[in-house]
């Protein structure tokens, strides 16, 4: 944007400066020295400085993005808790369910000596 605005700045100050131009040399060279000074003269001038509001949302941007980063590690922590408790209690539950499959068997082949059936 800046550099649009300069080109344009200096494209005008020619065309301003075309007729003397044609008729005085010097003007050429007041044309060619002011198109050298005014660009860096402009730059300064326009200088894009930090202000103490946009300092003050970056700041804050970062803090969010800090908080955020935190927020994120504990519900991954989280997650991986309920995960291992999850696989543990499943585990758990697989295992009494093994033995209570093994204690029927024993009791149906129990039941099945006691009728008498082989």
């Amino acid at each position: 944007m800046k550099f649009y605005f300069i080109v344009s700045f200096i494209l005008s100050i020619r065309l301003t400066l075309e007729p003397f131009t044609a008729r005085r040399p010097a003007a050429g060279l007041l044309t060619l020295v002011l198109s050298l000074s005014l660009p860096p003269f402009l730059a300064m001038a326009s200088t894009d400085q930090p202000t103490t509001r946009s300092k003050a949302v970056a700041t804050n941007q970062q803090e969010l993005w800090k908080e955020l980063e935190e927020r994120k590690s504990q519900l991954s922590t989280q997650q991986n808790n309920y995960q291992q408790e999850t696989s543990s209690n499943f585990s758990r539950l697989e295992e009494e369910l093994h033995k209570i499959n093994q204690k029927m068997q024993r009791a149906s082949q129990q039941a099945k000596r006691l009728q008498g059936i082989p």
